[in-house]
């Protein structure tokens, strides 16, 4: 089993992006938080301010990823994580949980309620519509500048 110490830890990848004449080679740098419980490692992915983005995952220290280097410089910024990751606890496993209260035998079934009786709706109204507003009034002007303003149409041959 490799030894793993607690910190912030880096994966580099490195990765083509786009197709054709516009593909080029990206570099991803991802950040995680690792916290060591008994035989487990959480690996908690780290934004790019080094702060907790909500996405755990949890692997065994044999299969801990090779590909991720400690960053010993970034302890500071680790020690200020350390409370919002929660506590170091192993996990516990099903066989020591409690089985679940059984319903004793001679325990009578339990009495349902009768319905409520449906309740009258009252009598749907039509929904309240306006009168069309009344076309505005025109005015009755004979100059030929009015006729040509609104038209041409209105024009007299």
């Amino acid at each position: 089993m490799p030894e793993v110490p607690e910190g912030i830890y880096l994966e580099i990848k490195q990765s083509t992006v786009g197709t054709g004449n516009t593909a080029s080679r990206v570099t991803f740098r991802n950040f995680y938080a690792v916290r060591v419980v008994g035989e487990m490692a959480d690996l908690h992915l780290l934004d790019d301010r080094l702060g907790l983005t909500g996405i755990k995952e949890t692997v065994a220290l044999a299969n801990f990823p090779s590909q991720l280097s400690h960053q010993p410089k970034l302890d500071p910024f680790f020690a200020k994580l350390l409370p919002s990751l929660g506590p170091a606890q192993p996990p516990q496993t099903r066989a020591s949980a409690p089985p679940p209260a059984a319903r004793p035998a001679s325990a009578p079934p339990q009495e349902r309620s009768v319905a409520a009786v449906p309740q009258e709706r009252a009598a749907a109204q039509p929904p309240q519509t306006r009168k069309p507003a009344p076309p505005p009034a025109e005015k009755k002007e004979s100059g030929w500048w009015e006729m040509t303003s609104r038209g041409a149409d209105l024009l007299k041959k």
